[in-house]
């Protein structure tokens, strides 16, 4: 740091007669090119005696710099945040260079200064700080397979981290954007749901920014957990799933379209009900409840239990006294052709009908006093005559069975 002090000093009177003719961080990392140099030589036989060292130089020069230049002229200003930038690549480069073992060990020993330092650029105005200070919290804080010892030290670390990062979700920015999946991934790995909960406070937030920063989460976080082999717990898909049932209603156009694309990756036992409710609801809730509906065939449109539901949901709430009626008719009746007339959207994505008409046709005959199936089968006689012999054969076995 001396050194590059003093190189600072022999160019000042030049840069003061040309402000441009040097920057800062070109002579900063002409400077310094030996430290990018020795962290880039992969073959240096030296590196393992003196990576402590290095290490140590580089969080005291971003502590330094942190101290000495949040105040003052621009100028001063811009030199610190260039100088810090430096460091921070630096030790990128170093964590980088660590194998596994080594990198363990290190954090073990000052894993908890590395975040203290660090915390404090998460509130940097700069992305590349905020980049940088991610990138090094993600090889901290997502370490799944941890000794209990190491995995104690790693949910302090992350107990520390996690406030500052989630607190960038505040602003639709760059900064919100680069920690959007490390927060994905923590919430994913959390043997407990609060990180998740957290996320889901700021979905139903006033601010648009922190709601919508956090149904980006939310996307990243539905996305990892049905490709992970430990998907969430029940608790946290109800809550989710609760939430977005919310947002269908949002002021903001994207929030409610969002909402209706995220529920069909839940499993829809936890909230179809609720769901079919909302499209006879007065308000916005309707259009994106109808979307969601036609999301949940789609993606489950060879499950025959999605569809019975469907149908046992319309059948409950056409008996069902609780529903908003329309001024002035309370004796009117729940009009099943609104959710009916989305069925059609799942039968044309069949692809097969095989393994659904015996059941559909199974299920009519078992509760004859269920009104909706019938209509059900009417809303979908188009697709069915492309099979229609199969229906014929299911039917008249039910005949036989009855004559029997």
């Amino acid at each position: 740091m001396e050194e590059i002090k003093n190189h600072y000093g022999s160019f000042q009177p030049e840069a003061d007669t040309d402000s441009n003719a040097f920057k800062t961080g070109d002579l900063l990392l002409s400077s310094c090119w030996k430290h990018y140099y020795l962290l880039l030589h992969l073959e240096d036989q030296k590196f393992s005696q003196h990576y402590k060292e290095l290490l140590d130089q580089y969080l005291s020069g971003i502590q330094y710099y942190m101290d000495n230049h949040a105040s003052g002229s621009a100028d001063n200003k811009d030199s610190g945040l260039e100088t810090t930038k430096f460091f921070l690549n630096c030790l990128c480069l170093l964590l980088g260079r660590l194998d596994s073992k080594r990198f363990e060990s290190t954090m073990s020993e000052i894993g908890m200064k590395i975040s203290r330092i660090l915390v404090p650029q998460l509130n940097c105005t700069d992305e590349d700080v905020i980049v940088g200070a991610v990138a090094i919290f993600k090889a901290i804080i997502l370490k799944p397979n941890l000794s209990q010892e190491d995995a104690l030290i790693n949910s302090r670390q992350a107990n520390i981290v996690m406030p500052f990062l989630l607190h960038l979700l505040d602003e639709q920015d760059g900064t919100s954007r680069a920690v959007v999946m490390l927060i994905a991934e923590y919430c994913s790995l959390c043997k407990d749901d609060m990180c998740l909960m957290e996320v889901l406070k700021r979905l139903a937030s006033e601010n648009i920014s922190q709601r919508r920063n956090a149904m980006d989460v939310i996307a990243e976080i539905l996305h990892i957990s049905l490709a992970s082999k430990k998907p969430l717990p029940h608790s946290a898909w109800q809550e989710t799933a609760n939430t977005l049932l919310e947002r269908l209603g949002d002021k903001d156009i994207w929030i409610r379209e969002q909402a209706s694309k995220l529920l069909p990756m839940i499993d829809p036992s936890l909230y179809l009900l609720d769901l079919v409710r909302l499209v006879y609801s007065p308000d916005e809730n309707q259009s994106s409840a109808s979307d969601a509906i036609i999301g949940v065939l789609k993606r489950h449109n060879q499950n025959i239990e999605i569809i019975f539901l469907l149908v046992d949901c319309l059948n409950n709430i056409s008996q069902s006294l609780d529903l908003p009626q329309p001024a002035g008719d309370k004796e009117s009746k729940v009009d099943t052709a609104r959710v009916l007339k989305l069925v059609p959207e799942w039968s044309k994505s069949v692809q097969d009908w095989n393994n659904l008409i015996g059941p559909l046709i199974d299920k009519m005959f078992a509760d004859p006093s269920n009104a909706a199936i019938v209509k059900f089968f009417s809303y979908i006689s188009e697709d069915l005559k492309n099979v229609v012999d199969l229906v014929l054969h299911h039917v008249l076995l039910h005949v036989r069975e009855q004559k029997e």
